[in-house]
């Protein structure tokens, strides 16, 4: 009960903390903190270190300065990135953007300067995550370059479905005739060949070649919600 009351009291002081910043800044800085990492930092210990993404504003390059860096960025780009991109963009257009300037050194430095600790940086996100504790993430939030601060999403792995079904197996005798007419000997890999539909794809004379291609091999549940748009 005692160890409750300290939390919200210290809840309390957070809170007035970022809005006393607010009153000399004349920013709103309690809307910059999210409500869950408000939340989070309301039931830690007093100290506690938090993994927090910093999102700034808009870079401010404007004219010449910002097709220099532009040019810079484009200039950077590997061989395969330009190429990929080319696929996507109008013919003679510039291949990059805005999200690929590196984030602006001077908030960088500004966000360290409150005793932060810089752990990744995102040009795509224009953000960095820290660890920072709730003194910090205060000072973070009145930051005149800082446009919200959250805290980082943390994946927990819940327990696999039992029982785990089983794939249909597609029967010794049918792959062993599929085997007889491949252009290539898949071995004892045939059978999760076929499954995946290489075989096929390999007798229309598709290879692969140059495609990159990203693995998940450990295994991923179809019902999770970051492939809930996949067919």
């Amino acid at each position: 009960m005692l160890a409750h009351k300290w939390r919200i009291l210290f809840a309390l002081l957070f809170l007035s903390s970022v809005l006393a910043v607010g009153r000399d800044s004349g920013r709103n800085e309690t809307g910059l903190v999210s409500h869950r990492l408000q939340q989070v930092v309301a039931a830690a210990p007093s100290g506690t270190v938090h993994k927090v993404w910093v999102h700034f504003e808009d870079r401010s390059l404007s004219g010449g300065d910002r097709e220099t860096a532009l040019d810079q960025a484009e200039a950077e780009l590997t061989p395969r990135a330009a190429q990929r991109r080319s696929k996507m963009h109008v013919p003679g257009a510039r291949l990059v953007d805005m999200r690929d300037l590196p984030l602006d050194p001077a908030a960088l430095t500004a966000c360290t300067a409150t005793g932060a600790q810089l752990h990744q940086q995102s040009r795509w996100l224009n953000a960095a995550s820290y660890r920072a504790t709730a003194e910090q993430i205060a000072k973070l939030s009145h930051l005149s370059t800082v446009a919200r601060v959250d805290l980082v999403a943390v994946m927990k792995r819940t327990a696999l479905p039992t029982p785990v079904q089983q794939p249909e197996s597609l029967g010794r005798h049918r792959t062993a005739e599929i085997g007889k007419t491949t252009a290539i000997d898949y071995g004892a890999n045939l059978d999760a060949m076929v499954q995946a539909n290489v075989t096929a794809a390999h007798d229309m004379g598709l290879t692969g070649q140059g495609v990159l291609v990203g693995m998940l091999d450990t295994g991923f549940r179809t019902t999770h919600e970051a492939l809930a748009h996949i067919p």
